[in-house]
């Protein structure tokens, strides 16, 4: 496969890494706008969520 940038063709063989996401210490960011969310209690800065797990709902 060709993958071709700005300045360059990189080329991979079948199999090869292309990209990769490191699960643990990942940021999650998410806009709302004021008043229009409902957030679960205990959630702050540096708060450990897991995946799939509700950060609060929509209203």
């Amino acid at each position: 496969m060709n993958y071709t940038t700005d300045d360059s063709i990189i080329q991979l063989k079948c199999g090869e890494e292309f990209g990769r996401f490191n699960m643990g210490g990942s940021t999650v960011i998410v806009l709302f706008g004021p008043g229009s969310v409902n957030w679960q209690t205990g959630l702050g800065p540096e708060t450990r969520v897991q995946v799939g797990q509700a950060l609060g709902r929509v209203q």
